[in-house]
């Protein structure tokens, strides 16, 4: 197992009140999910909470850093990011609580009528038309733009929630119209071209 020596200023090892290896602890950092960055103090670390063989949903990442108060935080990308703060003695062997990522995404399933209308999703124009289903996607205000022949383009915004799925049916306007003509007997103008009525 690799271990990544987390260096201190010459100061705060000089306070542990001993030098080198003996102001070392192991940190083991777990997180679900894993594949987490860890930092350390605000400093990024070589290694990432790789899954566990008990459990692939928990990853840990094994540490070898300077005793004393740690504030451990890890960080994956569409997740809010998670941290705990543990006292290490020089020595020490422990394991931080499973540090729980929540999820900062949602999933998406876009319909409209009628359907296989073009999609950008902020400004982003996507591989498939409607019906469209998007299993992972940030969180939050979400610009929706449609296009379909005859119709005129959509503009909407939708919320998409953490965790969950978000489903819309959207409608589109159609861009044409029937026209009804009367006549008697005789000519109508039509767009300005006249049109024979039988």
């Amino acid at each position: 197992i690799e271990r990544v020596l987390f260096d201190l200023p010459p100061t705060q090892l000089a306070q542990q009140n001993c030098a080198g290896d003996e102001c070392l602890a192991d940190l083991e950092v777990r997180s679900t999910p894993p594949n987490a960055e860890v930092w350390i103090d605000g400093v990024k670390q070589a290694d990432v909470t790789n899954p566990t063989l008990n459990d692939s949903n928990v990853g840990a990442a094994p540490l070898r850093i300077p005793a004393g108060r740690r504030i451990i935080e890890v960080r994956l990308n569409q997740y809010e990011r998670a941290k705990t703060t543990i006292d290490l003695k020089p020595g020490d062997l422990k394991k931080t609580p499973v540090l729980k990522l929540i999820p900062n995404f949602g999933a998406l399933v876009l319909k409209t009528s009628p359907p296989g209308a073009v999609v950008k999703l902020n400004g982003v124009l996507q591989n498939a038309r409607t019906p469209l289903t998007v299993p992972k996607i940030e969180a939050g205000p979400l610009n929706v733009e449609l296009e379909l022949a005859d119709h005129h383009v959509l503009e909407d915004t939708i919320f998409i929630g953490r965790g969950g799925t978000t489903e819309r049916t959207l409608y589109l306007k159609p861009a044409f119209g029937a026209i009804v003509l009367r006549v008697e007997h005789g000519v109508a103008p039509l767009d300005g071209v006249a049109v024979n009525l039988v």
